[in-house]
């Protein structure tokens, strides 16, 4: 049970604002709630992150999701599949292939088992990410690369070091 803080509220009312926040598209009130829970001494817990998570990427930020996930990972909570699949959606609506392969490897090093979710989700962050692209030759990575590391990401397949080099460095 969470300790209620001066005002009488305790994690879970911060969560319900929060979870009205991501509901309207209101990332930046969602973060602020946030702020203002550990503010307060809360401790967060998981929803309260993957809800900032979702409030990230429902305004496709994915550069947000990304620092959100990295502070959760920073924090004494592990990420769960809500975490990773929420971030890769994020990665995907903003065309961020690079950001989702590092997700998938991620997961994989924590052993978070990728599902349909996850792979659909690098799957249009690789599709969509690439047609962004003005040149495949500007970013020194062809169709096929990014298609290798995408199947093997996704297919629980050890990766190939071309495929692991790929995911690490872009």
């Amino acid at each position: 049970a969470s300790q209620p803080c001066a005002g009488g509220l305790d994690v879970a009312c911060f969560n319900v604002a929060a979870v009205a926040c991501a509901r309207s598209t209101e990332w930046e009130l969602a973060l602020a709630v946030q702020r203002a829970a550990q503010r307060a001494k809360m401790e967060l817990d998981l929803p309260m992150w993957n809800t900032t998570l979702l409030a990230a990427t429902r305004a496709t930020h994915w550069d947000v999701a990304l620092s959100c996930l990295a502070s959760l990972q920073d924090k004494t909570l592990s990420p769960n599949l809500v975490s990773f699949n929420t971030t890769l959606d994020a990665c995907a609506r903003g065309a961020h292939w690079q950001g989702a392969l590092r997700l998938m490897a991620r997961m994989r090093a924590l052993a978070v088992e990728a599902d349909h979710v996850a792979r659909h989700a690098l799957t249009r962050a690789c599709e969509v990410g690439h047609q962004a692209l003005p040149s495949a030759s500007h970013h020194r990575i062809s169709r096929g690369a990014l298609a290798a590391a995408s199947r093997s990401l996704t297919q629980g397949s050890r990766m190939s070091e071309p495929s692991l080099a790929l995911s690490e460095n872009v």
